[in-house]
């Protein structure tokens, strides 16, 4: 960072960049096969040009991927529009550095306009989105559906420093009532349907008169028929259906991998792909949720994905290594475990006993 933070964060765009470098091939050194540096500029705010611009230039030289934030606020959107006023946009700002690449994982996402969007996905880029973290900071409601509309790819991202939970299962859930609260402001509030984006003539309004009209100017009621503060609300997708729990898993899964561009290698169990999966037992001991064996395997998964919890991941696989394991190995090699209603169940090849 070399700009706009305090001065212990604060180096020059040399130092900032040799330190990266060395960071760079340190990492490199050691051969990880599941570990990789990546290249992150903290965002526009607190990083000038010529940094951003040399940060680019690492990313392709050794061929990285890089991650910053995008347009998370309002007044951070007013902050690096002001600090860069050739540029149309704050995508723009990105994109005139180079940090637009088939592998930069963007976070939030939350206020972007058409043209924006199409500048993403012009580049492959990807939107991370932070629903707790989005939430928890009030920083607006980021409609994955309008961005899938518009053939941009997204990922999941916990943003821990701002949300409250490490867990990609808790964030798949969220992302789920992010969608439906928005859909349901959508419909109970009577929005119009004829804004683009943020940065459309309503929305561009409501954004310089946001922080004193919020309150004076919106009707309050769930009946009203006036726009309300964030401007995500007027620019609605193509569906009015929200995101579901099949789609909430494929963004944390092969849109999470599509953002490394490592989609050709995990992601999902086609044939080819590194073997990466959890386990899942729905019956153990002390398990959040109720199990019945007549349940659908779509309805298993349903319960799972809504109340299950790490109790319930029995192994984890990690390019078809066994990293984590619950169960106890019998001298035969088979396996054994414990369900909550007490049975103690041994596995012969697969099978249940």
């Amino acid at each position: 960072m070399t700009v706009n933070c305090e001065s212990y964060y604060r180096e020059t765009v040399q130092e900032s960049l040799q330190e990266t470098e060395r960071f760079v091939e340190e990492m490199r050194k050691k051969n990880y096969s599941t570990v990789q540096p990546i290249i992150t500029p903290r965002f526009a705010v607190t990083c000038d040009m010529p940094l951003m611009t040399g940060l680019a230039e690492m990313a392709r030289k050794y061929d990285l991927p890089i991650q910053t934030h995008l347009s998370e606020n309002l007044d951070e959107i007013a902050t690096v529009k002001g600090m860069n006023p050739t540029c149309r946009s704050y995508t723009e700002i990105y994109e005139r550095a180079g940090l637009l690449t088939n592998k930069t994982l963007l976070a939030h996402g939350i206020h972007l306009d058409d043209e924006e969007l199409d500048v993403i996905r012009k580049h492959g880029a990807s939107i991370i989105h932070c629903p707790s973290s989005n939430c928890f900071l009030q920083s607006g409601v980021c409609d994955t559906i309008r961005l899938l509309d518009k053939n941009v790819n997204i990922g999941l991202g916990t943003d821990m420093g701002a949300g409250y939970s490490p867990s990609i299962l808790e964030i798949m859930r969220r992302s789920v009532d992010v969608s439906s609260v928005l859909t349901n402001c959508r419909r109970d509030f009577g929005l119009s349907k004829n804004s683009s984006g943020p940065y459309s003539n309503q929305s561009s309004s409501q954004h310089s008169n946001h922080s004193s009209s919020q309150h004076s100017n919106h009707s309050s009621g769930p009946h009203s028929k006036g726009p309300l503060p964030n401007s995500t609300l007027d620019s609605p997708s193509k569906s009015a259906k929200p995101l579901n729990f099949e789609r909430a898993f494929y963004l944390a899964t092969m849109g999470g991998a599509k953002a490394l561009n490592l989609d050709g290698h995990i992601g999902n169990f086609a044939c080819g792909k590194r073997f990466d999966a959890l386990v899942i037992n729905m019956d153990v001991p002390d398990s959040p949720l109720d199990f019945y064996q007549e349940l659908t395997l779509q309805e298993k998964f349903l319960k799972f994905f809504f109340t299950g919890d790490d109790r319930n991941i029995q192994r984890v696989y990690v390019d078809g290594k066994l990293i984590r394991d619950k169960t106890d190995t019998l001298p035969n090699g088979h396996t054994m475990t414990q369900t909550r209603r007490g049975r103690t169940g041994v596995t012969v090849k697969g099978r249940h006993l």
